[in-house]
């Protein structure tokens, strides 16, 4: 059966739910309940929004050591004295929040599940497991638990009556931070609503094509691109070791070291393992095999701060900032990268720069990380954020289940009110009626589509695009698709 994009009619539920009408994406006939998350408030200073998540992206998170306990009747419950908890509940097929959760839920292997409170450290939660109305097993997590920002932890659950161990539960948390600058602006500066042609890396992606006289996420790339109609530049960044925000996409490069027969030794190093002197000083290459060949000045240009980009640019020039975070993925569970930057770091510092930024210029963020999309939303409200996904792609597989298809990826950013959706066009470059559901399925609700991918540089593709509304196009070739 084909996919499809439908708005379905709300369903009134307890009064602790939010009514509301939205939409799922569905995979058959039957109505799911979907409702809408309230708008985030701006994070108070000293406080933490831990969120405990519960899902099957690997191994099932909970295991029972009793026969007589009907795991298909188990809830779980989460609390921290008398703050509230938000329950999540995400999937492919629907979504739903419930913004003072009293009553627990039943993990489905299909869902995402997210225990949410916000309160100042340190917290002691009582996880409950509750079978019909009676809380049959308690466990705690507390604040030494959650070492860093993320992590997983297992609580044993012992039983109420007689303390005997009945289950086990597997959290993979996140702790976010609040972010705590005083000169932070309110409310969005700049709403993405128009259809604009977005500079991949600039003027496009060049790490495999050295030819070209400009190189990928330069300020000479971003220059020309908006020379040659771009609206916006996308661009990558990333943390130096002594954490200067700079734009690079890999988070290898090649660095060049000369030898007596004017030759090079070529050495693989990670951006994070460099200060950013040694960034600006050491001779850089893409990571690539045949780094070192027909190097040249180009690459003196490589690695732009964030400053300089956001300042240096003409004002006109919008930006789509993408920040890094290495993946896992599903197949292998080996990470791009280990022993990287916490997610709250890289985004504070980032907002640290560009929240000081006080010019016009339209400011975007985008990651392809759930939970960098949800910090950025809660430490700051003035620039809009975008989900990156995947899709369907079937070379990048994901461990996060959030980001395996297109459908979740959409519910995400339903549940948690961000800007929109930006996704591979290549996966609907043969099926636009596809394109045009999801186009229109986010339009109904106020949220904003854009697109990456090979099939953007074609102009009639383009064109498509805009006459259905896509908000956003990304493209390695801005010139030979502007007057589409």
């Amino acid at each position: 059966m084909p996919i499809s994009y439908n708005c379905v009619k709300p369903l009134l539920l307890r009064s602790v739910i939010r009514r509301h009408r939205s939409f799922t994406i569905l995979r058959s006939t039957t109505s799911k309940v979907v409702l809408r998350v309230s708008k985030l408030q701006l994070a108070q200073k000293d406080m933490q929004r831990v969120q405990l998540n519960l899902h099957a992206s690997s191994n099932h998170p909970i295991k029972y050591f009793v026969d007589s306990l009907d795991s298909a009747d188990a809830r779980i419950k989460v609390k921290h004295g008398n703050h509230k908890t938000t329950l999540k509940v995400v999937s492919r097929e629907n979504y739903f929040l419930v913004e003072d959760d009293t009553n627990g839920h039943i993990f489905n292997d299909d869902e995402f599940i997210t225990f949410q409170i916000d309160a100042t450290p340190p917290l002691d939660l009582k996880i409950e497991l509750l079978h019909k109305i009676d809380c049959v097993a308690l466990g705690y997590v507390t604040t030494d638990q959650l070492k860093g920002c993320g992590g997983w932890v297992t609580t044993n659950l012992l039983s109420t009556n007689t303390q005997t161990l009945i289950a086990s539960i597997t959290f993979e948390y996140c702790v976010i931070d609040s972010f705590n600058q005083t000169d932070i602006i309110n409310g969005p500066s700049f709403s993405p609503d128009s259809h604009l042609l977005i500079g991949h890396r600039g003027s496009g992606m060049t790490k495999k094509n050295r030819s070209l006289p400009v190189l990928e996420n330069t300020m000479e790339s971003f220059n020309k691109a908006y020379r040659n109609g771009a609206q916006f530049v996308e661009f990558d960044i990333q943390l130096t070791k002594d954490r200067v925000p700079i734009v690079f996409h890999d988070f290898y490069a090649t660095v060049l070291t000369q030898k007596e027969d004017h030759q090079h030794d070529l050495l693989r190093v990670a951006l994070k393992d460099m200060t950013f002197e040694q960034v600006k000083k050491l001779k850089l290459d893409f990571d690539r095999p045949d780094a070192g060949s027909h190097y040249d000045d180009r690459f003196k240009s490589l690695c732009p701060t964030l400053k300089e980009v956001i300042y240096g640019l003409p004002t006109e020039v919008g930006v789509l900032i993408e920040l890094k975070y290495p993946y896992q993925c599903q197949k292998t569970g080996e990470w791009e990268i280990e022993h990287f930057f916490s997610k709250n770091t890289i985004v504070d510092c980032i907002l640290h720069d560009v929240l000081q930024y006080k010019g016009g210029r339209p400011i975007v963020f985008c990651s392809f990380d759930p939970e960098i999309c949800l910090m950025l939303q809660y430490k700051q409200n003035r620039y809009k954020v975008f989900f990156d996904t995947v899709g369907e792609n079937v070379t990048y597989r994901y461990m996060d289940v959030r980001n395996r298809s297109g459908e979740i990826a959409v519910n995400f950013v339903l549940l948690n009110d961000l800007a929109g959706v930006s996704i591979s066009g290549d996966e609907f470059y043969n099926d636009r009626d596809k394109l045009q559901q999801l186009q229109s399925s986010l339009r109904k609700r106020n949220k904003l589509l854009y697109t990456y991918g090979e099939k953007n540089s074609d102009p009639e593709y383009v064109k498509f695009q805009k006459s259905i509304g896509v908000a956003g196009v990304i493209t390695d070739s801005i010139e030979e698709v502007k007057d589409s």
